[in-house]
């Protein structure tokens, strides 16, 4: 009888570690390699975002693979992409890469010098794109990192800036800050 008892312990246990593999999901990425000038501002950021993912779902793994054939997805590093836009990913196959792929836009051109965005932006704009690249739609909650609230760059900073006083509040243009996102969204 004890036998049985083990028996049957051993297979549930070898059951429950195979169930718990089951809800594992990975993913293989292939990252085209970023230019050696930006390495020192933004060289950790994809390895943060992957870790806030996997830290929100410990059964995910993303692995960074050497040959593009052996992704599931591509992350290319952009100066400035397409019509301004500041993190983009698409499902679309019909690229030079033949995958899925997201793109992050590290600078942007302002009176006609190109500036670097900062790392904790480019970082935001990380783990928004890698978000959507695991599979993750955007939230309706504000709060959520999945939320489309991405704007340009410039505008991500006036909001962390400091409250303005009355007196500065009304020589301020209002701009409608939904609008003009709402042009430049993914």
């Amino acid at each position: 009888m004890p036998v049985i008892v083990y028996g049957l312990i051993a297979v549930l246990a070898v059951s429950w570690i195979f169930v718990g593999m089951a809800d594992a999901q990975t993913y293989k990425m292939y990252v085209q390699k970023m230019p050696p000038h930006w390495q020192k501002s933004f060289g950790d950021i994809l390895d943060k975002a992957i870790q806030f993912w996997q830290q929100k779902n410990p059964n995910l793994v993303i692995e960074k693979v050497s040959y593009q054939d052996q992704a599931d997805f591509v992350l290319e590093w952009a100066s400035q992409y397409d019509s301004g836009k500041l993190g983009y990913y698409s499902s679309n196959t019909l690229n030079e890469y033949g995958k899925p792929r997201l793109t992050i836009t590290l600078g942007y051109f302002k009176d006609k010098k190109w500036n670097l965005v900062s790392p904790e932006y480019a970082l935001e704009i990380t783990k928004h794109e890698l978000g959507h690249a695991i599979g993750l739609p955007h939230s309706t909650d504000p709060t959520d990192v999945m939320y489309p609230q991405i704007e340009n760059y410039e505008s991500w900073i006036q909001a962390r800036a400091p409250a303005k006083t009355e007196n500065q509040t009304k020589t301020a243009k209002p701009v409608d800050w939904k609008a003009k996102a709402t042009s430049i969204q993914t």
